[in-house]
């Protein structure tokens, strides 16, 4: 994302990439550039949040969450990427530091879904303001709870990956088996966004 102090917007740069081969865990991609075109310049760093399409995926409001953990030059012309698939989609969120006396601004922040095979929870993923044990709000759309950071699974120069638990009783759904997390049903989070 570049910022346009100007015109006071954000842009985001696209990039047409190619799939070396794919497994359940990520891809290798290779990224040809397009002479004459905007995108002349490919801007992902090691380490960097990004979001992917399947130009053939129906569902086009749909993006996956991966970061790019390799890339490697091609002849001087191409450039592979190796990227870890995160979750299947997220869901945008907002998050700000709950401290009596002083408040935050609310920062971009992603909701990625549970994750079964891997035996991940419901997972956030935040700007490096925040660290282990923090209490947070989150919104979503136009709900808000306040969380707890319990678990760092990740930290780049990008961005940080937390585990979370509700600090208060939800009024969501509980499985009767698990004592500590909501249950979040994303299914009706999508239709509201």
């Amino acid at each position: 994302v570049r910022y346009d102090v100007k015109s006071n917007t954000a842009r985001y740069d696209f990039h047409v990439c190619s799939t070396v081969n794919e497994s359940a865990g990520g891809f290798c991609l290779v990224w040809l550039p397009v002479e004459g075109a905007d995108n002349a310049g490919l801007s992902a760093l090691v380490g960097e949040l990004i979001g992917m399409q399947d130009m053939d995926e129906p569902n086009k409001s749909r993006w996956s969450i991966g970061v790019v953990r390799w890339m490697k030059s091609r002849d001087g012309k191409q450039l592979e990427l190796g990227i870890q698939k995160l979750a299947p989609y997220a869901i945008a969120a907002a998050v700000r530091q709950e401290r009596a006396g002083k408040t935050r601004e609310y920062q971009r922040a992603l909701v990625l879904p549970e994750i079964k095979e891997a035996n991940l929870p419901v997972t956030l993923i935040a700007p490096n303001l925040y660290e282990v044990g923090d209490t947070l709000a989150l919104g979503i759309d136009s709900d808000k709870k306040n969380i707890q950071l319990t678990q760092a699974l990740e930290t780049t120069g990008a961005f940080s990956h937390f585990q979370f638990k509700d600090t208060k009783k939800s009024e969501r759904t509980r499985d009767p088996d698990d004592k500590d997390e909501p249950k979040w049903n994303f299914d009706n989070v999508w239709s509201s966004l």
